[in-house]
């Protein structure tokens, strides 16, 4: 579908939560999609952060507005906190609680959102591979047929087939590397079909075309829904409004007020979008509004309820 008329949004689209927008607007779900829920449930007063030295502690309230939840972050939060856990450290080293609430918000949003957004176009990819497939194997056929013996000639095509399903399986660099490695280790065995590579180039060009240009639709071949164009224009509507330098014009369209609260809600979302920077620039002036001294140094008395720390570490956390 055609993109649409970006213009400022000043709220998420349809009630999104912060770790839907990331998923939605990179098509895909990592670490940072865990840090937009996670801050979404400490602004919304499900959980608190607390820096330590070298690490954070989540810790679970106790509270009834789960209704303000999406599906996403109410199920990040009960993994987070199975059975009677009431907090975690988060450090450095691995932790599994953290992965497996990871894991758990990548299927929830991909359930509940990745038909609706998005189309892979898988039925023409298939049959690209297909026909790729019978090119390949009746080229080898005719080339080798009369050179190879019938187990050398399966060997070929076993190692093609091989090669081929698994970069159509996988779509990803890593397992087409791994299946390369794999063929040539087996085939390292036969030295004359080396050679007999080395004599006909221009098929072996010709299946590495064949491998790439269906590597490329694959990517290609994949678009937005009518409804995942309309979220994702939004989306970027948002964008707009929070990198806009340009107050005067956003004046003209009426913005809500700039304040504490405000800047909080779309914080998450910030995050989401990897805007954290920029928002946080256009709300500096109204942060810094109250001072305090501290141990012979100004800092701001801004201090989310969410994030208690003391004066001197007065830092977002980055737990991504």
């Amino acid at each position: 579908p055609d993109k649409s008329v970006i213009v400022a949004r000043f709220h998420p689209p349809h009630n999104l939560s912060p770790a839907a927008v990331h998923f939605i607007d990179n098509e895909k779900t990592n670490d940072k999609t865990l840090t937009a829920a996670l801050l979404s449930l400490a602004v919304k007063g499900h959980i608190t952060i607390t820096q330590l030295k070298k690490s954070y502690r989540i810790r679970k309230i106790a509270t009834n507005k789960t209704n303000t939840l999406s599906k996403g972050e109410r199920a990040t939060k009960d993994q987070l906190f199975k059975g009677k856990k009431t907090q975690i450290t988060l450090s450095k080293n691995p932790n599994s609680n953290l992965r497996n609430a990871k894991n758990k918000l990548q299927s929830v949003l991909k359930k509940e959102l990745k038909n609706k957004c998005f189309l892979d176009n898988r039925f023409y990819v298939i049959w690209g591979w297909v026909i790729s497939l019978i090119c390949f194997f009746c080229g080898t056929l005719l080339i080798y047929n009369n050179t190879l013996s019938a187990f050398d000639l399966f060997f070929v095509m076993f190692a093609g087939s091989v090669f081929l399903t698994i970069a159509a399986a996988f779509f990803m660099v890593l397992p087409l590397f791994v299946g390369i490695l794999l063929i040539l280790i087996v085939a390292f065995n036969y030295l004359h079909f080396w050679q007999l590579l080395i004599d006909h180039q221009a098929w072996i060009m010709f299946s590495l075309f064949l491998l790439g240009t269906n590597l490329l639709f694959g990517y290609l071949l994949r678009a937005p829904t009518p409804f995942g164009r309309h979220i994702k224009d939004q989306i970027d509507g948002l964008k707009l409004y929070m990198k806009s330098a340009e107050e005067r014009r956003l004046d003209m369209m009426n913005p809500p007020e700039q304040t504490i609260e405000h800047y909080e809600n779309l914080l998450p979302y910030a995050v989401a979008l990897e805007l954290e920077n920029q928002w946080a620039e256009k709300f500096s002036e109204l942060i810094s509004t109250e001072k305090v001294e501290a141990g012979g140094a100004t800092y701001s008395s801004y201090q989310p309820s969410w994030y208690p720390v003391s004066y001197t570490h007065l830092t977002l956390p980055t737990i991504y």
